[in-house]
């Protein structure tokens, strides 16, 4: 049976379409807490790189972030229920910068999670040690040797003395930087081996680090994103200096190094 169509009075109105419902909006520098989500979103501009960890050994995840606008270090304490309270702000020279990076590490073996961050436009890593409550002490800034533009951050034994270090690429792609760490959450300033990438301005901001050949010793990649980019292997000696293989789109292992012969 067909269905009747219902059809409008002309003294009638038109029926209005259903506009779809807004969601109110936050005001600037408020959170908003997102109903069944679980998540607040802070509203800061140019919130960059991020890392997450319990600062505060509460069983809860903090976040802190870079800015790509403002030279400060925003950290952002978890409620352990998807939500954050305001982030709690550290001035670093020199951060602002789309090559600024963060990581989150225990750098002096206390198990408290300390920061490290880049500052490209000063070539300079800065180390926030953390005094066990959460809150950082005054960051350190150690330079590298050039003027590289500090940019990704890795982690390893690249020395092979059993302390942790710091390896940083340079954002202008044409280095990778050994940061010697002292085990107490100290570091030597950078000491660079050449990638043999052409310096190019904002051309690298990627490093991992691994012993990926096999051979006991720390091998480093670092991505480069020029358009004729792609990544560069850099062989670990085990002293803290790498050797450079070509970049490939899809780069072979790092080469073995020849260990020394028994005498």
């Amino acid at each position: 049976m067909a269905r009747r169509r219902h059809r409008r009075r002309p003294d009638q109105p038109a029926r209005q379409p259903r506009q779809p419902q807004r969601l109110p909006q936050p005001r600037p520098g408020r959170a908003r807490h997102l109903r069944g989500a679980g998540a607040v979103h802070h509203r800061r501009a140019g919130l960059l790189h991020l890392c997450a960890a319990d600062f505060d050994k509460d069983g809860v995840i903090d976040v802190a972030t870079t800015s790509v606008t403002s030279n400060q270090v925003s950290v952002i304490p978890g409620t352990g229920t998807g939500t954050f309270d305001p982030p709690v702000l550290i001035a670093i020279l020199a951060t602002g910068g789309v090559q600024s990076t963060i990581a989150c590490r225990d750098l002096d073996g206390d198990t408290d999670i300390d920061l490290v961050v880049t500052s490209p436009s000063s070539a300079r890593l800065s180390i926030l040690v953390n005094q066990g409550d959460g809150t950082f002490a005054a960051p350190v800034a150690y330079t590298n040797a050039l003027n590289g533009q500090t940019a990704g951050l890795a982690f390893g034994d690249a020395d092979g003395d059993g302390k942790l270090d710091i390896l940083a690429n340079g954002a202008a792609g044409a280095y990778l930087f050994f940061f010697k760490g002292n085990g107490n959450g100290t570091f030597a300033s950078g000491v660079q081996s050449a990638t043999g990438a052409a310096l190019v301005a904002n051309s690298a901001l990627g490093v991992v680090a691994s012993d990926f050949n096999g051979d006991g010793k720390l091998d480093a990649y670092i991505l480069y994103t020029t358009a004729a980019g792609g990544v560069f292997p850099m062989t670990g000696t085990g002293t803290g200096t790498f050797t450079a293989a070509p970049s490939s789109l899809l780069a072979s292992r790092p080469a073995s190094t020849p260990s020394p012969s028994p005498t």
